[in-house]
C-alpha cells in the first residue's frame, strides 16, 4: 500500500528532520557502541561458532533497540526527545502525568515517562556523559518498565 503522504513537502521535511536526528543520535552512541562491540568480540571469541553467532546477533538486537529507527519512530516528538537529550530543566506535572517544559510560544513540551522520546533521550544523554553501553542499557530498560515496546 502506498503512503498517501509520501512526496508531500511537509512530510518530506519531517522525514528529513527525523533522519538527521537519527543520524546525530547514532553519532552520539558511536564510541559506546564501538567499545561494546569490542568487549563482546573478546567475550565470544572462545565460544563455539553457533553460540558465537547467537550471542553476536543478540548483541546487535540490543544495539538496534537503543537507536532511533526512522520507520519505527516515525511519530517521535523531536522537541520532547531533544529536551531530554539536552538535559533541559523540566518539572513533573501530575495533572498531565508527564514532565513539562514550558515554551515562550505555543503549547508546552510534554515528555511522558517511559515514552520513546524519554527513553531515547536518556540513552543519548548518557552517551554524551560517557557512560558505557551496559550502563546505558540498564537505564534504558529501567526507563521503560511497564511500557510496551514500540515495534
Amino acid at each position: 500500500m502506498t503512503d498517501l503522504y509520501t512526496g508531500h513537502p511537509a512530510f518530506d521535511a519531517v522525514a528529513g528532520e527525523l533522519a538527521a536526528v537519527a543520524e546525530r543520535h547514532r553519532e552520539l552512541l558511536r564510541d559506546a557502541v564501538d567499545a561494546y562491540r569490542l568487549r563482546i568480540g573478546h567475550w565470544v571469541r572462545y565460544l563455539d561458532p553457533e553460540d558465537r553467532a547467537l550471542r553476536l546477533a543478540q548483541a546487535e538486537r540490543h544495539l538496534a533497540d537503543l537507536h532511533i529507527d526512522p520507520v519505527r519512530h516515525a511519530d517521535l516528538d523531536l522537541d520532547a526527545y531533544r529536551a531530554v537529550r539536552d538535559g533541559v530543566p523540566m518539572r513533573y506535572a501530575s495533572e498531565h502525568g508527564a514532565f513539562l517544559r514550558p515554551r515562550d510560544a505555543g503549547p508546552p513540551v510534554l515528555v511522558r515517562p517511559g515514552s520513546p522520546e524519554h527513553r531515547l533521550g536518556v540513552v543519548a544523554r548518557l552517551a554524551v556523559l560517557g557512560q558505557t553501553l551496559e550502563q546505558i542499557q540498564v537505564v534504558a530498560v529501567t526507563a521503560t518498565m511497564g511500557v510496551p515496546p514500540v515495534r
